[in-house]
């Protein structure tokens, strides 16, 4: 029994759309973060470096 007889084509393009989708959300997290962090981290480098 291959991989085809066990597993449909709807199963695996709707596994691949939700990865594709949560790899997408993760680096908008990540890119987000990384602008907040820019645009706020001199307000508390004072605090860090202090």
């Amino acid at each position: 029994m291959g991989f085809k007889e066990r597993f449909p084509r709807w199963a695996t393009a709707i596994l691949g759309i939700v990865q594709l989708v949560l790899t997408a959300a993760i680096i908008g997290l990540e890119l987000g973060s990384d602008y907040i962090d820019l645009a706020h981290g001199t307000i508390w480098i004072g605090l860090w470096a202090g």
